[in-house]
C-alpha cells in the first residue's frame, strides 16, 4: 500500500514531552481497554502483585489523558498572538468541543441493533456521560474562563483554572450524595456517577473528572509563561517535587483542610483521592520529561549489520530465557513477570520494526487520538454501528492470550495512524467521484 508522509510532525520549538505523553496515554488506553474487555474474571485477582500493579497503571490512564488534553488546549489557546475574541483558537476550540459532545452521543447509538433487533434508538445508554462528552464540555468551560479573564476578571487564566480544579474535586463528594430523584436522570449523569445502578450510570461525569482537565490547563498556562523553559530540567524537578509531595501527603493535606470545608456545608473531603492522582500525574510528566532530556543527548546507534544481527540474536535469547522461566511462573511472582517480559518484549520490538515505528509515527499516534478513540470504541464496545466485532473474546482470555491480543490491537492502531492520511484522501476522492456521477 502506498503511504504518505505523516502530517503534524512536531516543530522544532514544540514542547516535546506533551506529544510523548499524549501518545503514551492513548496507547495505554488501547492496551488497558483490550485487557479489561477480554481477560477472564478468574484472573482478576487484586492480591496478585502483577495484576495489582497493572490495575494501578490502568487507573492512571484516564487522569493522564484528561490532564494532557487540558495542557495542550490551554497552551495553544494562550500561545495565539491575538487575544480575546480575536483569538482564532476560540472559534476552533468551540467547534471542537461541540463536535466531541456530538460524537459522544453518536457513539452511544447502536445502528445494527436498532435496525435488526428492534432495540429503541434512544436507550439509557444514550444519556450517560463519557469521556468525549466530558472533554468537550471542559473545552467550552475553559473558553468561557478565557473570555472572563480577558474582559472582566483580569486574573491569570491559570489561577482561575486552579480554583476551578480544586472546587470540582472537593465538591464531588457533596454532589454525589444529593437527591436527584426529582430531576431528569440526564442531569445527574452529567454531574456525577449515580448510586442508582438500576439504570446506566456515567463513567466520566464532570465531577470529579473535569478537575483533571482544568489542572492540565494550569500546567498549560505555566508552560506558556515559562516558554522555552518548558523542556528544562528545572521544570521537571519542580513537577517531580510537587508530585511526590501530593502523592505522599495528600491525606494529611485533606485532613487539615476538611474542617474548613465542612463549615461551608460540604461533605467530608477525606475520600478525595484525586489529589493523590494529581501528584501521580506530575510524577509521570516529570519522569517522561527527564527521560526525554537524557535520551535526546545519547548518540544515535549506527544501523550496521552487527546491530541488526544483534537484534535477532537478542530475540532468540529472550525466547529461550522465557521458555526456561515459564515452568516456574506459578511458583514466584517475579519469575512470572520475567517470563512474560522476555517473551513479549522482542515481539514488540519486531512489530515496531515491521510497521516502521519511529519518532514521527509515535507522535502521529498521539495527534490522532479522536480517530483512534472512535475506531476502538466501535470495535470493542459496539459503539455507533452496534456490530459485535469482539464479543467472542469478551472476558474469556487467559493473561497470555490477552497480552498477545493487546499487542496486536495496539499495533493495528499504530498502522492506522501511519496510513490515516492515505485513508482520508481515499475516502474524500471516493465521495467526490460519487458526487460527480450523480450530478
Amino acid at each position: 500500500m502506498k503511504t504518505t508522509t505523516i502530517k503534524h510532525a512536531p516543530p522544532s520549538k514544540r514542547v516535546y514531552f506533551i506529544d510523548i505523553i499524549r501518545s503514551i496515554a492513548i496507547l495505554m488506553m488501547l492496551e488497558g481497554h483490550f485487557i479489561v474487555y477480554t481477560l477472564s474474571g478468574i484472573f482478576r485477582d487484586d492480591s496478585h502483585p502483577v495484576y495489582a500493579f497493572w490495575k494501578f497503571t490502568r487507573g492512571l490512564t484516564a487522569p493522564i489523558f484528561f490532564s494532557i488534553s487540558g495542557i495542550i488546549f490551554t497552551y495553544l489557546l494562550l500561545r495565539n498572538k491575538h487575544k480575546g475574541l480575536a483569538n482564532i483558537r476560540l472559534q476552533k476550540g468551540a467547534k471542537r468541543g461541540i463536535l466531541l459532545i456530538f460524537i459522544g452521543f453518536l457513539l452511544q447509538i447502536k445502528i445494527f441493533k436498532v435496525v435488526f433487533l428492534d432495540i429503541p434508538l434512544f436507550t439509557d445508554l444514550v444519556y450517560i456521560y463519557h469521556v468525549l462528552h466530558c472533554i468537550g464540555t471542559c473545552m467550552l468551560v475553559v473558553l468561557i474562563c478565557y473570555l472572563l479573564q480577558s474582559y472582566l476578571l483580569k486574573i491569570p487564566l491559570g489561577i482561575l483554572l486552579f480554583v476551578l480544579s480544586i472546587t470540582v474535586f472537593v465538591a464531588a463528594p457533596t454532589l454525589r450524595v444529593l437527591d436527584y430523584s426529582e430531576i431528569p436522570r440526564v442531569i445527574e449523569n452529567v454531574l456525577v456517577t449515580s448510586f442508582n445502578t438500576e439504570r446506566k450510570v456515567s463513567v466520566f461525569p464532570m465531577f470529579p473528572w473535569s478537575g483533571y482537565y482544568f489542572f492540565g490547563g494550569v500546567i498549560g498556562s505555566i508552560l506558556y509563561k515559562i516558554k522555552e523553559y518548558g523542556n528544562s530540567y528545572g521544570f521537571s524537578m519542580v513537577l517531580l517535587a510537587l508530585g511526590v509531595s501530593l502523592n505522599e501527603y495528600y491525606y494529611e493535606i485533606l485532613k487539615h483542610c476538611n474542617p474548613y470545608f465542612k463549615d461551608l456545608g460540604l461533605e467530608s473531603i477525606l475520600s478525595v483521592y484525586e489529589i493523590a492522582r494529581v501528584g501521580q500525574i506530575c510524577i509521570v510528566i516529570s519522569t517522561v520529561l527527564l527521560l526525554y532530556k537524557v535520551t535526546s543527548k545519547l548518540p544515535a546507534i549506527p544501523k550496521t549489520t552487527f546491530v541488526r544481527n544483534s537484534l535477532f540474536i537478542g530475540v532468540g535469547l529472550s525466547f529461550l530465557l522465557a521458555m526456561l522461566l515459564y515452568g516456574q511462573e506459578n511458583k514466584h511472582y517475579g519469575l512470572t513477570l520475567a517470563s512474560y517480559f522476555f517473551f513479549f518484549s522482542p515481539i514488540v520490538l519486531l512489530l515496531g520494526k515491521l510497521v516502521g515505528l519511529d519518532k514521527t509515527l509515535f507522535y502521529a499516534v498521539g495527534q490522532n487520538t479522536l480517530v483512534i478513540y472512535v475506531v476502538h470504541a466501535i470495535l470493542l464496545y459496539e459503539s455507533f454501528l452496534g456490530i459485535p466485532f469482539m464479543t467472542f473474546f469478551k472476558a474469556s482470555l487467559t493473561p497470555f492470550a490477552a497480552i498477545s491480543g493487546a499487542i496486536l490491537f495496539v499495533f493495528s492502531f499504530v498502522l492506522l495512524a501511519k496510513h490515516l492520511t492515505w485513508i482520508e484522501k481515499y475516502i474524500y476522492s471516493f465521495f467526490n467521484k460519487k458526487k460527480e456521477i450523480h450530478s
